[in-house]
């Protein structure tokens, strides 16, 4: 039979500290230091999935309100041409990328989740 975890069992913790007075207390100061070592890790790798999570979210929405300013600035001044190639650049590049965007929400919001 064989035990997996962060501390012994309690009769092999009372063998160890009768053999080695006070290593008792220093397994179980290692096992709280190793859990707050994995839930720093944890949080840290939830801030950068966050910190992902913004940046896929901004720039493909600055990306369609650019082309947007110049698609009307460029009808304004009077080239209903340029801004019909702007606009239709702004719906073919915009289109894959919000549709990706969406299903990445869903997923890292998922990924986060499951790391808290």
């Amino acid at each position: 039979m064989s035990y997996s975890g962060a501390l012994p069992l309690a009769s092999e913790f009372a063998g160890y500290e009768k053999t080695v007075p006070g290593s008792g207390n220093r397994l179980i100061a290692l096992a709280e230091s190793n859990q707050e070592v994995r839930l720093r890790i944890r949080q840290a790798h939830s801030a950068a999935l966050l910190q992902g999570f913004k940046l896929s979210v901004i720039l493909p929405w600055a990306l369609i309100f650019v082309l947007t300013v110049v698609t009307v600035v460029l009808v304004i001044a009077g080239h209903p041409g340029f801004g019909a190639v702007s606009g239709i650049l702004m719906l073919v590049s915009a289109a894959p990328k919000l549709k990706i965007q969406i299903e990445n929400a869903f997923n890292r919001n998922n990924e986060i989740k499951a790391d808290l």
